[in-house]
């Protein structure tokens, strides 16, 4: 620990020193010490051995009841992320699948048991705190296992899904105050972080966290596309690293329990799809503007695109070509920005099935301009 902040304070003494008997004075106040987080919910940890890790633990049990328990099961029906073994230093593996996160189902949800007097971001912000204990857990578990010292994380954040319907300024706060927190009283916690299928709007979203972030932080920031197997081999063995990114490890890599349909309370509609008919959902749009839509089927895929029409033309120019997709086994997610005036069109198509009807749950809105969405997440 001492030397995680000798290392963020550049190994000047007296700021080192400073800085944590500040940690130390926080921890005794907020409680951190005497956190629970064991054992955590199922979709949190892979490859650990959690009765090891009981040995070492000195605190209450996590129970479902708890304040603490509730938050976590509330944030995991709209976030995926899980200790996924280690890297070949022993260093405990995060990933997450940030493409697949809900940010405004976790307020939402995170709000539903926000006791008064408190906020979503207080009691999320907890909830992080608990997960960064956890990772101390697992560094001196590692420690003790490989006999030489862990003392940091890797963390992988699968982008994946990334689109614009989740840059929702109320999860914004949150991250921002993630941010805060983890340099204060978590410096060097990280020893790299991999963006991976980052698509052209994580650049957007970078250029608002990176604000939040010191250089040090920013340093170990590396951005990867779709071609990341051979970057992430160097630093991680195939045995650890899951089948989803290139290993071969086969452990399960969550996704998040609400990730199969879309709420009814947030304003979207049940729509019926007719055997052998279509279904269109239009929106007009002007030029700069971000579309978003999710929308999930019941028992069986449908075939999905969107289109575009230009004000004045005659005819629509096809965005994303037809293609069945399994919207029964997960929600579907995507955004469009408008090149310029004219009507956005989603367009359902069950013509390839004479005999059976579809039900699909559908939400398609406005987020604005891109400039103002990215102004809006800077304040």
């Amino acid at each position: 620990m001492v030397k995680r902040f000798a290392i963020n304070s550049g190994w000047d003494k007296a700021k080192t020193d400073a800085t944590l008997t500040d940690t130390l004075a926080w921890r005794n106040s907020y409680g951190a010490n005497q956190l629970p987080f064991l054992p955590p919910p199922p979709s949190m940890l892979r490859g650990y051995d959690l009765s090891a890790l009981q040995e070492l633990y000195d605190r209450e049990p996590l129970k479902e009841d708890s304040q603490e328990g509730r938050v976590q099961h509330q944030m995991h029906r709209s976030y995926s992320g899980t200790f996924y073994r280690w890297d070949k230093e022993g260093r405990p593996v995060w990933l997450e699948r940030t493409g697949r996160v809900d940010s405004q189902g976790i307020v939402t949800n995170v709000q539903s048991v926000t006791p008064p007097g408190s906020t979503y971001v207080e009691q999320i912000l907890r909830a992080h705190v608990v997960g960064n204990e956890l990772g101390r857990l697992l560094c001196l578990h590692n420690t003790l296992r490989f006999g030489k010292e862990v003392d940091q994380l890797v963390i992988i954040l699968d982008l994946a899904g990334l689109g614009w319907h989740q840059l929702y300024r109320p999860a914004l706060e949150v991250i921002k105050a993630i941010s805060a927190l983890d340099q204060v009283h978590y410096p060097e916690n990280m020893h790299r972080v991999f963006l991976i299928n980052a698509p052209s709007v994580a650049t957007a979203f970078w250029r608002i966290i990176q604000y939040w972030l010191n250089e040090q932080t920013k340093s170990k920031v590396i951005f990867l596309g779709t071609d990341y197997k051979t970057r992430l081999l160097e630093d991680i063995d195939a045995e650890n690293l899951p089948e989803l990114l290139g290993g071969t490890c086969e452990l399960e890599v969550p996704l998040p329990s609400d990730s199969q349909c879309v709420d009814l309370t947030r304003g979207a509609k049940e729509v019926k799809v007719a055997a052998s008919g279509s279904h269109d959902e239009v929106l007009e749009v002007t030029k700069g503007e971000v579309v978003s839509w999710e929308f999930s089927s019941e028992k069986y895929d449908i075939g999905f695109s969107v289109l575009f029409t230009q004000k004045g033309a005659a005819s629509p120019v096809p965005m994303l070509p037809n293609q069945r997709v399994e919207s029964h086994k997960l929600r579907i997610t995507g955004d469009f920005t408008s090149p310029e005036d004219g009507t956005v069109l989603l367009r359902f198509d069950n013509t390839y099935s004479r005999m059976t009807a579809k039900s699909v749950v559908v939400r398609l809105y406005s987020l604005g301009d891109e400039a103002s969405l990215e102004k809006a997440g800077q304040e």
